[in-house]
């Protein structure tokens, strides 16, 4: 019942699944790269109009304020309900710790990079 692993035996791989592995390693490789990039950032304060966009935060307690948070912003035509919706994530944090702002930040602009990475190869 047992599946016997031969671990000594040679892996032998397409060009074309060496290609994918090399592609995974070496997008994960840039990802890292670019984590780390930004993460010597992470110390500095809140810049420009971080304050006034984000002052309403301090009342978003509730699911009430938190929705009027959102769609109260006034950063150009459309408003940004969606950039004001992901603050929410760091809220507790507001205004004493800008680094968790700022690191947040990195990783879901890192994982909206990735999912357009993942389109374009679903697209080839």
């Amino acid at each position: 019942m047992f599946i016997k692993l031969n671990l000594n035996a040679p892996l032998h791989l397409d060009s074309s699944s060496r290609l994918h592995i090399l592609s995974a390693v070496s997008y994960l490789l840039a990802l890292t790269a670019t984590y780390w990039a930004y993460s010597q950032g992470f110390s500095g304060p809140f810049h420009f109009d971080d304050t006034p966009n984000l002052a309403a935060l301090a009342q978003a307690n509730d699911w009430i304020n938190r929705l009027a948070f959102v769609f109260s912003g006034a950063a150009g035509p459309l408003e940004r309900p969606v950039a004001l919706a992901t603050f929410l994530i760091d809220q507790p944090s507001w205004p004493d710790e800008p680094s968790t702002f700022l690191r947040n930040n990195v990783l879901i602009h890192l994982l909206n990079g990735s999912l357009v990475v993942w389109c374009l190869f679903r697209l080839s």
